[in-house]
C-alpha cells in the first residue's frame, strides 16, 4: 500500500516520509500536481491515501484535490490536504471538495500521523 504525497517542501516532505513509515506504508512523492497526476494513474489501485500540499506548484492544492476527485476512478482515495493557515473558510471549502480532512502545514510529525490513520481508518 502506498501513500502518494505531493510538496516540494523538505521540511513536509521529511515528516511525511516518517509518518508513512509508523504506519507502514511506502511513500511516493509528486514535486507538483501534474507529476501527481502522472503517477496516480501509474501505481492505482495501490495508492490508499493522498496527502496534497497546499501550496503545491502547479494548480495548487485546492485544484489539484477537485482534480482527483472529480475522476470516477480516484475519488474513493482520501485526500488529506495541508494547509497554509488555519482559516476555517479554506479548510471547509477543501472538505466540500471532497477532503477526507485538513492540517496546518506546520503541524506536528504526531499531528500528521494521527490524521493520516483517521483519513485511512474513515475510508475502510
Amino acid at each position: 500500500m502506498t501513500i502518494l504525497a505531493a510538496s516540494q517542501a523538505e521540511p513536509i516532505l521529511h515528516a511525511l516520509r516518517g509518518a508513512s513509515g509508523v504506519l507502514g506504508h511506502a511513500i511516493l512523492e509528486a514535486q507538483s500536481s501534474n507529476e501527481l497526476m502522472l503517477l496516480l494513474p501509474a501505481y492505482h489501485p495501490d495508492v490508499v491515501l493522498i496527502v496534497i500540499d497546499g501550496d503545491l506548484p502547479g494548480a495548487g492544492g485546492q485544484s489539484t484535490l477537485k482534480q482527483v476527485k472529480s475522476s470516477e476512478r480516484y475519488a474513493r482515495i482520501p485526500i488529506l490536504l495541508l494547509m497554509m493557515g488555519s482559516g476555517e473558510s479554506e479548510a471547509l471549502e477543501a472538505v466540500r471538495a471532497g477532503a477526507a480532512d485538513t492540517l496546518a502545514r506546520d503541524c506536528t510529525q504526531q499531528d500528521l500521523v494521527t490524521r493520516m490513520l483517521e483519513c485511512l481508518s474513515n475510508a475502510a
